[in-house]
């Protein structure tokens, strides 16, 4: 990943919360949010036995999927509440800097040599689910926008086969990639025979 802050190692927010809710616990963990900034009635909250139950089961399912060093810090903290807050703005600010980082990469995108067409566009593709899955499902680039940033990062001997694409607006992957396979080939085929020129005459 793009930053060094570690992430909960086993399960993501998405998965914490929904096992909370599915436990019946998730509603303590947010009235407890709630009251974070108000001690006395966190308080008069914590001594119902029921939300205590609860609090105590959502504190152990969150702890059991964070790293060690969130442990320690939140060891003392007073409810799952007070846990979760800690974590969302953490990783949050993590996500956003993943995402930036990302989408630098997405939208700067060029061709490695070493890497055939169809590996290079699942690479893009990957990159754009990856945005998809580190912004919680806010961004992503549509098939044209991705195969228009995957026609812009071809190296110039592509040129040809590029713009006419972009001047037929034929933004179809099956068929982008069918035509740059193609002329991949045929350009292949010109080197190889500068190749074989080249040896005759030596």
């Amino acid at each position: 990943m793009a930053t060094d802050i570690p992430r909960p190692k086993d399960a993501k927010s998405s998965q914490i919360s929904r096992f909370c809710k599915i436990q019946g616990c998730w509603t303590v963990v947010e009235e407890t949010q709630k009251r974070l900034d108000k001690p006395e009635e966190l308080e008069r909250l914590l001594e119902n036995k029921t939300w205590a139950s609860q609090d105590a089961l959502a504190q152990r399912y969150i702890t059991e999927n964070i790293q060690q060093s969130d442990m320690t810090t939140v060891r003392d903290y007073r409810s799952s509440g007070e846990i979760w807050t800690y974590l969302m703005e953490k990783y949050e600010k993590a996500t956003k800097y993943d995402a930036m980082v990302l989408l630098q990469r997405i939208t700067a995108w060029r061709k490695d040599p070493k890497v055939d067409l169809e590996a290079s566009l699942q690479e893009l593709e990957q990159w754009n689910a990856d945005l998809y899955e580190i912004s919680n499902k806010k961004h992503k680039f549509d098939e044209e926008m991705v195969l228009t940033m995957f026609l812009n990062g071809l190296p110039q001997e592509y040129g040809f086969i590029r713009d006419a694409l972009v001047a037929n607006a034929t933004m179809e992957r099956r068929l982008v990639l069918s035509r740059l396979q193609q002329n991949e080939q045929e350009l292949s085929t010109n080197n190889e025979e500068i190749l074989d020129e080249s040896a005759n005459r030596v």
